[in-house]
């Protein structure tokens, strides 16, 4: 991930600022949150927020999306499960 030359997204452990609760809801270690069965959704949902929100796309891309150009994706560890192990975990 630190050699992505694109941004890119890693799972981390929650941060421990406030406890379990109906507010922040169950926080989740790394290894957790990488073997969490919904966790093809979050990064469907990471990739949708960065390609669409113009704010964040600009933020790290330099510039509004462009409407009607296939986005450039993110590059996830999600889809290989052999990088959801613990190197990717700080």
């Amino acid at each position: 991930m630190s050699r992505s030359p694109l941004p890119a997204a890693t799972a981390v452990d929650a941060a421990s600022a406030a406890p379990d609760g109906p507010l922040f809801g169950q926080k989740l270690s790394c290894e957790q949150a990488l073997a969490h069965p919904r966790i093809n959704d979050f990064w469907q949902v990471m990739d949708f927020i960065v390609e669409t929100e113009p704010l964040v796309h600009e933020h790290l891309y330099g510039h509004h999306p462009t409407l009607g150009v296939q986005p450039v994706h993110l590059q996830w560890e999600r889809d290989d499960p052999a990088k959801r192990a613990n190197p990717y975990c700080p």
